[in-house]
C-alpha cells in the first residue's frame, strides 16, 4: 500500500500516525486502490457537537472514533460506484480489525474534504453524512488555523454509537503517591496506543492490465 500511496495519492510521503489500519483493494486484474486509517481529530467541533460530547466524554471515547486518511483510486480505474463500494468494505471490516489489533471496538469514523479539489460524493454514496466544515486548525487542534477548511463527514459503525460515545467515563484510579517521593506522572486517559503498519507488506502490482473491458467485472477484495 505505501508504494501506491507514495506514488499516487496527493499527500505523497506524508506519514499515517499513531494507531492505524491500512487496507488495498483488488481484483483479478491487480491492485485498484487503497484506503488508510488512522487517529481521529483531538478537537473537532462539529464532530464534538453532533457526538453531544463534553471533555470527560471526549477523553473517554476518542479512542473509538477512527479518521479516515487516505481514499486512492488509480486514475487508469473507471469502474461505476468503485469507491464507495470500496468505502463499505473497509468499513466492514474496520470493527473486527480494530479490536483485534489494538483492544478497541471502533465506533465512528470521520474524514475530510477539501471541496477546492474534491466532492465528497462516493462518501454520500456510502451513506455518510456531511456535519461541518473544518476551522483550518489541524488534526490537533491549534490555536491558530493555518491549513485549508474541509468538509468534515461521518459514518457510526453501530446503530447506538451516538448514545454510547456520550457516556462519560470515569478517570482511572491514581495510585496513591509514595511518602516523601514524587510521582513520575501519569498517561492521558484514552490515550492511543501507537501502532505499525502491517507487519506484512504487499506491493502494489506494476504489471496490472487496465486496459481490459471486464475490469468491473471481476471479484474485488479488501486486504
Amino acid at each position: 500500500m505505501h508504494d501506491l500511496i507514495l506514488a499516487r495519492h496527493p499527500c505523497g510521503d506524508a506519514p499515517l500516525v499513531g494507531a492505524q489500519r491500512r487496507y488495498l483493494i483488488g481484483s483479478d486484474h491487480g491492485w485498484l486502490g487503497a484506503p488508510g486509517l488512522g487517529p481521529a481529530a483531538f478537537v473537532l467541533g462539529a464532530r464534538d457537537q453532533w457526538n453531544g460530547w463534553a471533555t470527560a466524554a471526549r477523553w473517554g471515547h476518542l479512542r473509538e472514533v477512527v479518521g479516515w486518511s487516505r481514499l486512492l483510486i488509480r486514475q487508469e480505474v473507471h469502474c461505476a460506484n468503485l469507491a464507495s463500494k470500496g468505502i463499505r468494505l473497509a468499513l466492514g471490516r474496520l470493527p473486527a480489525d480494530g479490536s483485534a489489533r489494538y483492544g478497541v471496538r471502533p465506533q465512528l469514523v470521520e474524514t475530510f474534504v477539501d471541496r477546492t479539489r474534491f466532492t465528497g460524493r462516493c462518501f454520500r454514496a456510502a451513506n455518510w453524512l456531511r456535519v461541518g466544515v473544518s476551522t483550518g486548525r489541524g488534526r490537533l487542534g491549534s490555536k491558530t488555523a493555518g491549513r485549508s477548511l474541509k468538509d468534515i463527514w461521518r459514518f457510526p459503525l453501530t446503530g447506538r454509537a451516538r448514545q454510547q460515545l456520550q457516556v462519560e467515563v470515569p478517570p482511572p484510579l491514581t495510585p496513591p503517591r509514595p511518602s516523601g517521593r514524587r510521582s513520575s506522572g501519569t498517561v492521558a486517559a484514552g490515550a492511543w496506543k501507537h501502532g505499525l503498519a502491517p507487519s506484512k507488506t504487499v506491493a502494489a502490482s506494476s504489471s496490472v492490465n487496465l486496459s481490459r473491458p471486464n475490469i468491473c467485472n471481476g471479484r474485488w477484495r479488501l486486504i
